[in-house]
């Protein structure tokens, strides 16, 4: 489990550090490594759920459980929001909330990650 937190870790950290690259060499990574970072984390946080309660597990991951509510929240939001006309993009407004959000979670889960490694390797 520890090589898995350390490869983990070291994937999302690159995802996150090539959303801004791209942004300041004008290519469209942003999106792509965003999506992709999710999905690593997703993929992280079921197989976490899967191996159970450890001593090494932060408390900061049942926080991160429930924020998960809040993308799944307001993807439904946008999923319901009614346009106005057929040129109206219904459910952009709470997309970009969604982003933002995103990317503080994307931050969050991998502060919790980095914690738990460190505990893991304290316990060695």
């Amino acid at each position: 489990m520890k090589e898995y937190k350390r490869t983990d870790i070291i994937i999302q950290i690159i995802l996150i550090v090539l959303q801004p690259l791209g942004a300041l060499l004008k290519t469209p990574l942003f999106f792509p490594c965003l999506i992709l970072l999710g999905l690593v984390q997703l993929i992280s946080t079921l197989v976490h759920i899967r191996w159970g309660n450890q001593p090494w597990k932060s408390k900061l991951r049942i926080v991160y459980h429930w924020m998960l509510l809040i993308p799944v929240a307001l993807i439904a939001w946008a999923i319901l929001d009614k346009s106005e006309d057929k040129y109206d993009w219904a459910g952009l407004e709470q997309l970009i909330y969604l982003m933002m959000v995103s990317a503080v979670m994307a931050l969050f889960y991998l502060i919790i990650c980095i914690v738990e490694l460190l505990r893991m390797s304290k316990s060695e």
